[in-house]
């Protein structure tokens, strides 16, 4: 019934959310412009030059799977993805729709996850730019790993602890997701 209650609460918040129209990178303020500017010169941990698409499918990602959970919360999905693309050498698009590894990505997921996920700065409204200071702040290495070694999570609020659960070191809980280290 918890469950159930919370994607009840999640479809009502979206259909609210869907009235906005706004383009998906549309910029709206100097500091916006400025974190792209970061962006496009590169600013980042990874491996390789960061692209759009990679920013697109965090940003998506963290639109989907968290969007609600505290800034910490984010901030250390953001590092999970970043960690498994560091340690496989993978871009972050490939890292994020590895299949069966974000579930966000997945073609079983709930239309207004896909929303959540495809369309962040109409779904979420300013909780976008949340979000997107969120990414560009892991990304450029100014905001610190809140977590440490995780590579793998899940929402303890919503699913069961899943199977892989037992093979990893739990390293605690920010919001509705526990956080583990895996090795891979």
């Amino acid at each position: 019934m918890k469950r159930l209650r919370k994607i009840i609460d999640w479809a009502v918040f979206l259909a609210v959310m869907a009235s906005l129209s706004l383009a998906f990178f549309e910029v709206s303020s100097t500091q916006a412009e400025t974190e792209l500017q970061e962006l496009r010169e590169g600013l980042t941990r990874t491996a390789e030059p960061l692209a759009w698409e990679d920013l697109h499918y965090m940003i998506g990602t963290l639109a989907c799977e968290c969007p609600y959970e505290p800034e910490r919360g984010i901030e250390a999905v953001a590092w999970v993805i970043l960690t498994r693309a560091e340690r496989k050498g993978m871009t972050i698009k490939e890292t994020v729709l590895k299949p069966a590894q974000f579930p966000c990505w997945e073609s079983w997921i709930p239309d207004y996850l896909k929303y959540l996920r495809d369309e962040p700065k109409s779904a979420l409204g300013d909780g976008f730019y949340k979000i997107r200071h969120i990414v560009i702040g892991v990304l450029n290495g100014n905001i610190p790993n809140p977590m440490p070694g995780a590579t793998h999570y899940y929402s303890h609020c919503l699913i069961d602890p899943p199977y892989w659960t037992k093979y990893g070191e739990f390293l605690g809980e920010i919001g509705c997701h526990s956080f583990y280290g895996l090795e891979e």
